[in-house]
């Protein structure tokens, strides 16, 4: 893998997680080894708490200054934004007390949250109100049958029928599925951990819940 595979793997993304831990500020995190307490979401009269653990703040970081040079990659273009935050980046991480692999766990780390935050954002961009309402559903229930899905799908879409014609219960339950929120199998339907990590992120993001339709 040459360096401008590995700056495409890793993001933009990254760079804000591991700035936010480095300084630690306070993180509204969804994931359970980083949340403050229990989360409750509530969503048209259902209201579910997900489990969650104790913020493990970072240690052994301390002020850095002076200058850092930046070694050139190439065919790895960098802008002066970016290269200032490069040069924050590299002070705040040669200031971290951990060891090499300590550092390498830490933006691996770091990486993960970022990449499945990406994703939420992206998922919450096209998402349908209805379809959150039914997350929250699902999560409360653990696992409903496919009749209770469609009959769920049915109820939401006799507020605004003219809105999704056309789209169909297999496209409404298609989504949340291609987006790894839910798993069907012969049994019924079940909220995935990444589903409820959505959920726990939609709360810590204060996004609203209630999308129209």
């Amino acid at each position: 893998m040459n360096w401008t595979e590995v700056v495409n793997a890793l993001s933009w993304p990254l760079a804000v997680s591991f700035v936010a831990i480095m300084y630690r500020r306070p993180l509204y995190s969804f994931l359970p080894e980083l949340s403050r307490r229990l989360q409750r979401v509530s969503v048209a009269g259902v209201s579910i708490e997900l489990d969650a653990a104790k913020q493990q703040p970072a240690s052994g970081i301390t002020s850095v200054s002076g200058t850092i040079e930046l070694k050139e990659f190439p065919g790895v273009t960098r802008t002066p934004a970016i290269g200032n935050l490069e040069r924050q980046l590299l002070a705040h991480i040669k200031a971290f007390s951990g060891t090499q692999d300590d550092i390498i766990n830490l933006l691996v780390r770091a990486l993960a949250q970022s990449r499945l935050e990406s994703k939420f954002g992206y998922t919450y961009a096209l998402i349908f109100g209805s379809q959150i309402r039914g997350l929250v559903e699902l999560a409360a229930r653990r696992r409903v049958s496919a009749d209770d899905a469609l009959s769920f799908y049915n109820e939401a879409i006799s507020q605004n029928r003219e809105f999704y014609q056309g789209y169909g219960f297999g496209g409404w339950l298609g989504f949340l599925k291609r987006n790894d929120l839910i798993a069907q199998d012969d049994e019924g339907v079940t909220i995935t951990e990444i589903g409820e990590d959505f959920l726990r992120w939609l709360q810590a993001m204060r996004l609203p819940t209630n999308k129209p339709w």
